[in-house]
């Protein structure tokens, strides 16, 4: 879950939307991250992101991770109706959150 009061989640999305062209990318990322989790459901990161992204715009910043390979999405079992579920892969883009995370100003932090 993001500790951090709501200027610091909104200076994230800012800075994620100038980089991905996404507001949610970096505000996934770095849940991910300080939460430590390796693999995720949709509906774990909407829970951890407090609501403050729809389950679309977390799908679209989880697909655009899977583009860049911070993540892999997980095979589904032929089932439609399966919880969309990502894996995070080994890839240099943690090393950037992690480091933006350090240096932000305020230091931006997410709670487990």
């Amino acid at each position: 879950m993001f500790g951090a009061p709501s200027s610091d989640f909104d200076s994230l999305a800012s800075q994620s939307r100038s980089l991905h062209g996404h507001m949610y990318v970096l505000p996934v990322a770095a849940w991910m991250l300080r939460s430590g989790v390796e693999v995720v459901e949709v509906s774990d990161v909407m829970r951890g992101l407090q609501g403050r992204a729809d389950r679309p715009r977390i799908i679209e910043a989880l697909e655009k991770l899977n583009e860049i390979g911070a993540v892999r999405e997980l095979e589904r079992g032929g089932k439609r109706n399966s919880p969309r579920i990502f894996s995070k892969a080994a890839n240099p883009y943690w090393n950037f959150v992690e480091s933006y995370l350090a240096n932000a100003p305020g230091g931006l932090e997410v709670e487990q």
